[in-house]
């Protein structure tokens, strides 16, 4: 696991002491929204001892609803009574009372979902004619610096779907390369939003509920990266709420006066600008993942649905099974030392281990299969492994199959996305702080519906600048031990070039073909050939200008 990732437990009590209380917060005005009411009282620094961990609505009739929070104290220091006065004192709350309480463990549902039969899409589901009435959207947030394949990232990701990128640029040249791209590529009805990491942005920061969590750790040398991504996340979360509850707003007004058609909010017409800029769904995914769609699956779809309907019958199943979570499995990329249908050499023809990599997402194509997913992935394996690699499939390879030849050099836990509009806010990187109540679970996607495809250390100059750029980091970041390959990877750059090109080679590339081969037979690796065809057939089509819309919170 890629724990590091994850804030530490150092300091807390026993589970026994924890304490889960729910909060009814009535707005003093039926103009408050829950949102707004409820990040006026997670954010009151009421004690450090609080965590606030998102809400859900309840209609009060009239147009009013009260936010019911879950609020978690880690030693119960503070009670039901002082919450209430608390929160009661806000000047947008009218009420506050405790509904629930109850002692509870630190059981991380994330973590749970793992171990449960994946949430798969049956056949009805994907059948062209299949009702939904509306169509649940994705949106992507990534933090980034130096991303000269963000191109490639943004139309992937528009061919499978996603309607909504929060693009968070750590230096001004960045952004101002992220707009230009924006202006020239996208999908209409696609918001694609560039915001400087700037001091604008870090007064706003404060105003989070995350702050207290992740402001201190801004300034530690290796966990500053990871603050800054999970404070982004939160912003985009906040922002994507506000997008939404000013549809739901402007379409129950339209819906008043009978003229929701004349608004543009008519969820049967495409293109609508205020519908296609909403996301109901937002995941963290870095500029080196790609959130793939049924990647076993030819680019154009099954059953007249193409990838973007995959994604929204897939969203829209998690919510009507009570989720408002979906934890998805990642696959890592490998890099070989001969080519495989790769720019510039014919199958099997040698490649220099330590080239540069242009374009990671258009040049590899075989990625090592999460282990906690694997017997699901041994499918996708073999319904990918191609002619060269099929024959050897077949024959059952002599070559044995290292033990550690599918490691993953970077994490294995996945990332998550989560619904929008109920408070949830980054618990690390990769998972999510969702409220306790019905309709908030969380769900396993099936492998082979939706994954994470990750292409880390795809690159041999990219690897060296990379650890050149970190420099001499902490063994810890959070409080917790950083991945071991990490480490590994500082020591070698602190040790030189040769011990740099050595680990490189000994853990990242797959040097003997013949390992490939029993790798694929075995199920530990497949071919996903779906990201380049994609991107090549975008290439051939050309895009067309993006939407783009701006909204201030």
């Amino acid at each position: 696991d890629d724990t590091s990732m994850e804030e530490p437990a150092d300091g807390r009590p026993a589970e026994s002491s924890i304490v889960e209380m729910s909060i009814e917060l009535l707005p003093a005005d039926a103009e408050d929204a829950p949102s707004d009411v409820y990040q006026a009282a997670a954010t009151l620094g009421l004690s450090p001892d609080i965590e606030w961990r998102g809400y859900m609505t309840r209609e009060l009739g009239f147009g009013v609803r009260a936010a019911v929070a879950t609020v978690r104290s880690w030693t119960g220091e503070v009670g039901a009574e002082e919450l209430e006065d608390a929160c009661a004192a806000l000047t947008c709350v009218q009420s506050a009372r405790v509904v629930s309480w109850t002692q509870c463990n630190d059981v991380c549902p994330f973590d749970l979902a793992w171990l449960h039969a994946p949430l798969r899409l049956d056949a009805q589901a994907l059948a062209p004619s299949a009702p939904l009435a509306r169509l649940p959207r994705l949106g992507l947030v990534s933090t980034f610096r130096a991303a000269p394949n963000l191109r490639s990232w943004i139309v992937f990701h528009l061919h499978v779907g996603v309607r909504a990128f929060y693009l968070y640029a750590d230096s001004e040249a960045d952004a101002a390369e992220a707009r230009a791209l924006a202006a020239s590529l996208g999908a209409a009805g696609a918001l694609i939003r560039v915001v400087d990491v700037d001091a604008a942005l870090r007064r706003e920061w404060e105003g989070l509920v995350g702050w207290r969590r992740y402001g201190p750790r801004l300034a530690e040398a290796g966990s500053s990266v990871m603050a800054r991504q999970c404070l982004n996340a939160e912003h985009a979360m906040v922002h994507a709420g506000a997008l939404l509850q000013r549809q739901a707003d402007r379409r129950a007004a339209a819906i008043g006066t009978c003229d929701a058609q004349s608004d543009g909010l008519d969820a049967g017409r495409t293109g609508a600008r205020s519908e296609s800029a909403v996301c109901d769904w937002l995941c963290h995914c870095d500029v080196d993942e790609l959130v793939c769609v049924r990647p076993h699956r030819p680019p154009l779809g099954i059953a007249g649905r193409t990838d973007a309907d995959t994604l929204s019958a897939l969203l829209a199943a998690a919510q009507a099974a009570g989720a408002c979570a979906i934890q998805l499995a990642n696959h890592e990329a490998a890099l070989e030392a001969t080519a495989h249908n790769a720019p510039g050499g014919a199958s099997g023809e040698p490649l220099c281990a330590l080239r540069a990599v242009a374009d990671p997402f258009a040049e590899l194509n075989l990625f090592k299969l999460n282990a906690r997913v694997r017997a699901a992935g041994g499918l996708l394996a073999r319904a990918h492994c191609a002619p060269s690699d099929r024959v050897g499939a077949l024959g059952a390879p002599e070559a044995a199959e290292p033990s550690d030849a599918c490691a993953f050099v970077q994490y294995d836990n996945g990332k998550a996305m989560a619904r929008v509009g109920f408070g949830a806010r980054p618990h690390g990187v990769h998972k999510w702080l969702l409220p306790r109540a019905a309709g908030c679970g969380v769900v396993l996607a099936a492998p082979d519906d939706l994954c994470v495809l990750h292409f880390c250390e795809c690159s041999y100059p990219a690897f060296v600048q990379k650890y050149e750029a970190l420099g001499d980091f902490p063994d810890t970041w959070f409080g917790q031990g950083v991945l071991p390959f990490r480490l590994r990877a500082r020591d070698a750059a602190r040790a030189g070039a040769a011990a740099m090109e050595a680990l490189f080679r000994a853990e990242v590339v797959l040097a003997d073909p013949e390992c490939v081969i029993a790798l694929l037979a075995s199920g530990r690796c497949a071919r996903v050939t779906k990201v380049c065809e994609v991107l090549a057939a975008a290439e051939r089509k050309g895009a067309s200008a993006p939407m783009r819309e701006e909204f201030s919170f």
